[in-house]
């Protein structure tokens, strides 16, 4: 329910570039991170 009502302030409140970048800045940390321990747990 709280993401719901997160979603719907994010959709009226930012402009819409924003949930763009967001998700993009997200994704890009994640895989990062997830890269960093499959190298560190390989190597």
């Amino acid at each position: 329910m709280l993401a719901t009502v997160l979603s719907a302030v994010r959709t009226f409140v930012l402009p819409r570039g924003a949930p763009v970048r967001i998700g993009r800045a997200i994704f890009t940390g994640v895989r990062t991170i997830s890269q960093v321990g499959r190298s560190g747990a390989g190597g």
